[in-house]
């Protein structure tokens, strides 16, 4: 019969405190580990191994571990650009840029969070809609990430509104039109319109999914695609299709002019 689980629920160690029980986790020893639900004093919440919080292995989350020293304080108060200029020193001494601060369209970069077994920097960010996130520092800084994931939409058709947007064009998304269905109608991802409401092009953002063979859909979205085409074709409307592999191509004048 095994150990009766000691209960931790609301005792505090160091900045932890129990909150929750986890469910154990299984070692590749074949040790099981009784987990613990605890939240930091900062609010970052986590489970942690039951024997780490007794023998003071862990106190706090890894954000709150690393201490941030800049070169010259008084940059932090100035733009990103100034970021490059100051460092974030980890617990083991190693130095990386400090990312704290810098805002995207859809969130903020809050806190430094851990290096995970790669060596990839991930940063605690904070979304628009008010939830926070894990995020490496390629993700962020290829844009492979734009938000917590609250948007069902994809990373380029958030990337093309966010520009559109900014340079204030007449656009309306998911656009319809009566007669071109299947079961039901197909939508445009954007369509960008004149100054008096006339429709000058059709814009689409094509994953992975449309240009490959994928068991995952129902429906094939390349049929779908073709539909699309066809029907551009027919009505002489311009209908600009966006790869996938263009995601670091697309500004302004790429939506514009092609």
């Amino acid at each position: 019969m095994g150990r009766k689980k000691t209960n931790l629920l609301g005792q505090h160690f160091g900045k932890w405190t129990v909150i929750a029980e986890a469910p154990s986790k299984h070692t590749t020893y074949g040790k099981t580990l009784a987990m613990w639900t605890c939240q930091c004093e900062c609010g970052i919440i986590k489970e942690v191994a039951a024997d780490d919080l007794r023998n003071g292995k862990s106190t706090q989350c890894k954000s709150c571990a690393a201490s941030i020293f800049p070169k010259d304080p008084a940059k932090i108060k100035n733009n990103n650009k100034s970021n490059k200029d100051y460092s974030l020193y980890l617990p083991d001494h190693k130095k990386i840029k400090n990312l704290v601060g810098q805002q995207y369209p859809h969130f903020e970069i809050i806190q430094y969070y851990d290096t995970d077994k790669r060596g990839a920097s991930r940063w605690l960010c904070k979304c628009e809609c008010g939830n926070q996130f894990i995020a490496k520092n390629n993700e962020i800084t290829s844009g492979k990430r734009v938000n917590c994931g609250c948007s069902r939409r994809s990373n380029g058709e958030i990337k093309i509104e966010d520009i559109l947007k900014q340079n204030n064009i007449n656009y309306q998304i998911e656009y319809k039109f009566t007669d071109l269905k299947d079961i039901r109608p197909l939508r445009f991802d954007f369509a960008i319109f004149d100054d008096n409401n006339n429709l000058i092009k059709l814009i689409e953002f094509q994953g992975e999914q449309h240009y490959q063979n994928n068991n995952y859909f129902i429906n094939d979205p390349r049929e779908h695609d073709k539909m699309k085409r066809k029907y551009c074709k027919t009505h002489n409307i311009k209908l600009l299709e966006i790869p996938y592999s263009d995601y670091n191509k697309i500004t302004i004048d790429y939506l514009l002019n092609n």
